[in-house]
């Protein structure tokens, strides 16, 4: 029942966690990532209560606020620092409402943020799920300019056919792999081979979950574009991403901005 008033009580949250580029260490983007803010103090993640959203049909309702919440930061990020890009999580359940195109739309209009500035974020499994389905929204999408995400790339199917079917434009590294390099071997060649597909398919690759420089030196020796983890930041307030987006682009703006549009 708590869950149900969650919205109401303005208990639901969403955090930024810092994308960078790995060879300057600039911030180009952020992941939105939805908490449950409960009034006790606890800060609940969303593998513990969407499950529950999902049973209860409040997913939906949650879906929207993020979006909404996460496209009206992201237009001032980009107004004030000329940030790439937000991506947004989307789960399986959401991915099957059919007005999901409109809710994307709607929010961007209202926010006054480009396509090109918003990314969404699925699994594997949601694309195997809904497969004509979403071939026909992330088409969508992508025309209208917007970038589209896999992640945890090569924990779920990873099926070769559906990764060059599908409109798809970046690959996050799954961080159970990114967690193992440099000394496992085994890891190391799958990183590798995930950066190699992504390059010769023209894919941006994002390596999720890096914690050590060892992992960061690593991945940038294999030529990983961009990363994340908690070597850079945890997932963070509005608040708090703006003074890292303050503390991170002070060091010539100008030159910066005009480079950053190329980025995503």
């Amino acid at each position: 029942a708590s869950l149900r008033r969650s919205l109401e009580n303005d208990e639901i949250v969403v955090y930024y966690q810092p994308i960078l580029e790995i060879a300057g260490e600039r911030i180009v983007g952020f992941e939105a990532l939805v908490r449950w803010a409960r009034q006790d103090g606890t800060v609940v993640r969303p593998d513990e209560f969407i499950p529950l959203a999902e049973e209860i049909g409040l997913i939906n309702d949650i879906g929207k606020f993020v979006l909404n919440t996460s496209a009206a930061q992201t237009a001032d990020w980009v107004d004030r620092f000329g940030l790439s890009f937000t991506a947004v999580n989307f789960s399986s359940r959401q991915f099957r409402n059919n007005n999901i195109a409109g809710e994307i739309f709607d929010a961007l209009k209202n926010a006054h943020l480009q396509p090109c500035n918003f990314e969404m974020e699925i699994t594997e499994s949601v694309l195997m799920d809904n497969s004509i389905d979403s071939m026909n929204l992330l088409e969508l999408l992508i025309k209208q300019g917007m970038g589209i995400a896999i992640d945890d790339f090569g924990t779920g199917y990873s099926s070769l056919s559906y990764i060059t079917s599908f409109p798809i434009s970046k690959i996050k590294i799954d961080k159970s792999f990114v967690a193992k390099i440099p000394d496992d071997k085994n890891a190391l060649a799958v990183v590798n081979a995930i950066i190699g597909l992504a390059k010769s398919l023209n894919f941006k690759v994002v390596a999720e979950g890096i914690e050590t420089t060892e992992q960061l030196e690593c991945l940038l020796k294999l030529g990983c574009q961009y990363g994340q983890g908690f070597l850079f930041s945890e997932p963070v307030l509005a608040i708090e991403a703006t003074r890292l987006l303050e503390s991170r682009t002070t060091r010539s703006a100008t030159s910066d901005t005009s480079r950053q549009q190329g980025v995503e």
